[in-house]
């Protein structure tokens, strides 16, 4: 997935990430312990949604297991919801990128013009609700700023250059940041008054509601504002860290939810894969069983996103699914541009699931170019050999407190792999 915003003395970024999924065997793809016999005892219409899910026709296989969701039996129910995201994760991340999208510039390239450019980028800022004037970037502004580099002479020791109060007062200022990021998110949600938002607190949401003529037109077709609440949707779940997010379609609390309800949630959860959301933060649950929604909410007609909190992530896969190209990983950033010199910063979110055949390893990179030569080198490296899921907040800056790096296109890479020493 490449992203690619240019502006003068905007930091951009793209990522790199070997995320593809391949097709699984009808007897491994949700369960790994389901065996022939177990296959064979389920019935015709759950094996042909099976059968259509290997072949890799996915429309066809959606269809076939929403049917069962509605008409089937009552113990395959689950089976189909966790059949159905996987084929939301392989459609939003295990898809070719389109030849119209544009072409990712070589990793010498460093875009310093401030020409038009520029002008585009801010009039794109202008036109999106989420980055107006009201942007969390732009209200963290209210957040105490660090004295410039030549002022500010942070103490060395061994974590990253910075002492332990740097390191205190590093930590309070990002929390401020995201707060006000996730406020502001909201702020510019509530314009749409057709939303429903119930707050868990002052600051962190408990359920949004999205009613489908907002969203969607006839069909699977979005409306052409839709990109624009969902980016803002997107951005708001990266601002609440680990918290795991739950999709229901319409009718899915009365169990009343049609096959197009069930489509339509698809494709908003596809959305937010592709953005780069952890898919271990994000269930499409089509059966409504164990969703703890607000009281007031239970009646609600339109899509509902509810946000649980305090919960450990699952980080392990039962699934075959990209075996052949190592373990199940995610990578997203946001935003996509930022400048140090406002105060900027992004959060950049990576996971990496424990495959059934084991994990080996491995590796975050955060590349920026060279300021001699230009190439990409790395700036920050993390590696590991267990499952993680994981957020790190970079404004653009030396050790943070430092002066800003300079201008130009970086990129985040993560990799890893398994004990069959694929990647």
């Amino acid at each position: 997935m490449i992203r690619k915003t240019s502006g003068a003395m905007l930091l951009t970024f793209a990522l790199g990430t070997a995320c593809m999924f391949a097709r699984p065997s009808p007897v491994g793809a949700a369960d790994s312990s389901l065996d022939d016999a177990a296959y064979f005892d389920l019935s015709k219409s759950m094996r042909l949604a099976i059968d259509l899910f290997e072949r890799g026709e996915d429309l066809q296989a959606m269809d076939r297991f929403m049917e069962v969701l509605m008409k089937g039996r009552p113990a395959e129910r689950p089976m189909a919801n966790d059949y159905l995201n996987l084929i939301s994760q392989r459609m939003a991340i295990g898809t070719r990128v389109p030849e119209t999208a544009p072409r990712r510039p070589g990793v010498t390239t460093i875009e310093r013009d401030a020409g038009k450019d520029a002008k585009d980028n801010r009039r794109r800022n202008e036109e999106r609700p989420s980055q107006t004037r009201r942007d969390p970037a732009h209200l963290i502004d209210k957040v105490r700023r660090p004295a410039p580099a030549a002022k500010r002479k942070p103490s060395k020791s061994k974590y990253g250059g910075l002492s332990s109060e740097d390191r205190r007062l590093m930590k309070k200022e990002i929390d401020g940041k995201i707060r006000a990021r996730s406020r502001s998110l909201l702020g510019a949600m509530r314009r749409w008054e057709a939303i429903t938002i119930r707050m868990a607190n002052s600051r962190l949401p408990r359920a949004i509601g999205l009613p489908r003529d907002l969203v969607y037109e006839k069909g699977l077709r979005f409306k052409p504002d839709a990109g624009k609440i969902l980016d803002l949707l997107s951005e708001l779940v990266f601002s609440v860290g680990a918290t795991q997010v739950i999709i229901l379609p319409e009718g899915a609390i009365l169990g009343e939810a049609k096959i197009m309800d069930m489509r339509r949630t698809m494709g908003i959860s596809s959305h937010l894969l592709k953005d780069g959301i952890a898919p271990a933060r994000l269930r499409v649950n089509l059966l409504s069983t164990q969703v703890d929604v607000p009281r007031d909410l239970t009646n609600y007609k339109g899509i509902l996103l509810v946000f649980v909190y305090n919960q450990p992530l699952t980080l392990s896969s039962e699934t075959e699914i990209g075996a052949e190209n190592g373990p199940p990983i995610s990578l997203g950033i946001s935003p996509e541009v930022i400048d140090p010199r406002e105060g900027d910063g992004v959060i950049i979110e990576f996971s990496v699931m424990d495959p059934p055949t084991g994990l080996m390893s491995w590796r975050f990179q955060l590349m920026g170019p060279d300021e001699e030569t230009g190439d990409l080198i790395p700036l920050q490296e993390v590696k590991g050999s267990a499952p993680v899921f994981h957020q790190i907040y970079w404004n653009g800056r030396r050790r943070y407190f430092g002066e800003a790096l300079p201008p130009g296109r970086y990129e985040a890479v993560l990799s890893a792999t398994d004990m069959r020493n694929r990647t």
